[in-house]
């Protein structure tokens, strides 16, 4: 089980460098980003931490189809200097069970997750992050590293790629890769979109044999920004089948395909 997670922890960093160099054509003054981290599935490195700044998102994620429950999720994050912001999340949903010819999936949860995050001050567009998540889901229960990265570049004034590795050191470790896109419609308005393909790991179970197997994610929305000059508020509403904002949740979809209507909140003080 730990070489299986060192080999899994050496892909991810294998997988960021490019980003890190790729990310090195990242405009600051023409692309930085003014809106919070998070897309919808994916994340950015956001804008600069600053000392005493704190930011709080909360979402709702509303699934129909067999999933056909709501989850829930918040998070904070507090700059602790211009490098460095240290963050907890959570995502929560009642239980329930699918019940098939043979089997009984059992689906639902919490997970709770403490992380550091550091954006490095000679790589503009990057950050590592590392955490320890605390699930308590039918599939996993006790505490798990997280391990993730963060690249952008801007194309032009209106358009940024995001790239987004991550991983969770379960038994079989969870690896992601995510990319995603940004385009700016107005001073207020962006169009968000992003995808994650699951290359190692199994984190979800086929609704007609009862078995894991992996499923790949995606997201999409509109986040409109409802602060004036300095005030920092956004809305996000969207789509997707990722079930929550922390690494373990953020890497798993909804069972059967099913997909949820997304609205989320951010506010930075």
């Amino acid at each position: 089980m730990l070489r299986r997670g060192l080999a899994s922890g050496a892909l991810v960093a294998c997988l960021l460098l490019p980003g890190v160099v790729w990310a090195q054509g990242w405009d600051v003054e023409e692309g930085e980003a003014k809106g919070p981290p998070r897309l919808v599935g994916v994340e950015s490195p956001g804008p600069v931490p600053e000392r005493g700044r704190w930011t709080l998102s909360l979402d709702g994620r509303f699934f129909g189809g067999v999933e056909d429950r709501v989850f829930g999720s918040g998070e904070l994050v507090y700059g602790c200097s211009g490098t460095m912001e240290l963050g907890v999340r959570g995502s929560y949903s009642d239980r329930g069970a699918l019940v098939g010819p043979s089997f009984t999936i059992h689906h639902g949860g919490t997970d709770v997750e403490g992380f550091l995050r550091y954006r490095p001050a000679e790589y503009p567009g990057t950050s590592l992050q590392v955490g320890v998540a605390f699930p308590d889901t039918p599939a996993q229960r006790g505490a798990f590293v997280t391990v993730g990265g963060t690249a952008e570049r801007a194309l032009g004034s209106h358009v940024r790629l995001v790239l987004h590795p991550r991983i969770v050191f379960v038994e079989r470790p969870i690896v992601g890769i995510g990319a995603g896109v940004v385009v700016k419609l107005s001073d207020r308005v962006e169009l968000v979109g992003d995808g994650t393909a699951v290359i190692n790991g199994w984190n979800t179970y086929s609704v007609a044999t009862g078995r894991t197997r992996a499923q790949p994610l995606w997201s999409g929305g509109v986040r409109v920004s409802l602060g004036g000059e300095g005030q920092g508020m956004w809305l996000t509403a969207g789509v997707t089948n990722a079930l929550g904002a922390t690494t373990g949740f953020g890497l798993s979809p909804g069972l059967g395909g099913s997909a949820s209507a997304y609205v989320g909140l951010t506010v930075r003080r």
